[in-house]
């Protein structure tokens, strides 16, 4: 499973500049839920791009890039998460 510590940073930032919070357990409950709505749309669109944005240096770092019939991997090693949520056929 992802780590929601970044995700728990990113709710507390937005909550220092006047947005709203949201608990832990909730941010935590929503990524095995978040991930497999991922793996579902990816079986739904012609075209897609994975892209991690987990560091402060890259913020849209290229993972993969998804287009009929082929698939492009970007990232070397690939992050664990992008591998659970890749169609079988790619791993």
């Amino acid at each position: 499973m992802v780590d929601s510590s970044l995700n728990e940073a990113r709710v507390y930032q937005r909550m220092t500049e006047g947005g709203h919070s949201v608990p832990s357990e909730k941010i935590y409950s929503r990524i095995p839920r978040t991930m497999e709505n991922i793996k579902t749309a990816l079986t739904l669109v012609d075209e897609a791009w994975i892209l991690d944005n987990s560091s402060e240096q890259n913020r849209f770092k290229q993972i993969a890039v998804m287009k009929p019939g082929r698939y492009d991997i970007k990232a070397d090693p690939m992050p664990d998460w992008v591998r659970a949520i890749l169609p079988v056929e790619i791993k």
